[in-house]
């Protein structure tokens, strides 16, 4: 039981998955923090029908540290291994295909652009890269695998530990309260949030590790683009735009890029 000024709180469990999904939706960037964008399956993501599992939503996280999960809203009377493991382990296998990430890409960006708001709200956040270049080298990257669920289930944890990915696959506890006696829908929710403010030497320390590069591509030729390239007579962002192949543009350009950024964060660390 919750107690909050003499009102008793109890705690709700969503009959279906929809009435969840609802909610995450209205409080997505409680959750995800406000430099983010959620789309959801039912009105955002008609458009990736056909490429196999669609998640539950998609989120883009563009504030100093961009990154983009794939959201799968759960019950914890699901099936463990049969319903909620399974539906994840597709989302893992359909991540290696380079078609369904641009369709992924090529939707996100259709959505953005249908919407003045999270246009100029996006836009004035990544300036001055442009929005698809953002988006399609963002979503190059392993996303995050984040399931939101309202009650942890047993052995979720340790059924997904089981799965082969190299990203993180977080687990969000979304729980809900409702008021006891009271003449209006009163409700509470208790969740940690996935956003936050890396202390200095976190982020130095993540840059050390493995793990996701702080950096995105965009961040990097923003960063360092106009300067001179590992190829005579171009820089580097001349010779990410020589050529659209993902391969060539990671190690031909992300790679020395990072590795250039991880001297220059040595040399500032130590002065």
């Amino acid at each position: 039981m919750l107690l909050i000024d003499g009102v008793k709180y109890e705690l709700w469990t969503p009959l279906t998955e929809d009435e969840l999904e609802q909610m995450v939706k209205e409080h997505a960037q409680d959750i995800f923090g406000e430099q983010s964008i959620y789309l959801d399956k039912k009105q955002k993501l008609k458009s990736l029908a056909g490429v196999g599992s669609i998640p539950d939503g998609l989120v883009i996280m563009f504030g100093n540290m961009p990154e983009w999960h794939i959201v799968e809203v759960e019950l914890s009377s699901h099936p463990l291994y049969e319903h909620i493991v399974t539906q994840v382990s597709k989302f893992i296998s359909g991540m290696s295909n380079q078609n369904v990430l641009r369709k992924i890409a090529d939707a996100i960006h259709d959505e953005i652009a249908r919407d003045d708001f999270l246009k100029l709200k996006l836009k004035k956040a990544i300036e001055p890269t442009e929005i698809y270049r953002f988006l399609s080298d963002l979503i190059s990257r392993p996303p995050v695998l984040t399931i939101i669920i309202e009650k942890d289930a047993p052995g979720l944890k340790e059924a997904l530990s089981t799965l082969r990915y190299s990203q993180e696959i977080k687990v969000v506890e979304f729980q809900t309260f409702v008021g006891e006696d009271v003449d209006l829908p009163v409700h509470a929710h208790l969740f940690k949030p996935l956003y936050g403010t890396l202390k200095k030497e976190e982020r130095y320390h993540r840059r050390r590790v493995g793990g996701i590069y702080p950096l995105s591509t965009s961040n990097l030729l923003a960063k360092y683009g106009d300067m001179p390239s590992d190829v005579e007579g171009m820089t580097w962002r001349q010779l990410y735009d020589s050529n659209t192949d993902g391969n060539f543009r990671y190690f031909k350009v992300r790679m020395p890029l990072k590795e250039l950024d991880k001297k220059e964060t040595q040399q500032e660390e130590a002065v």
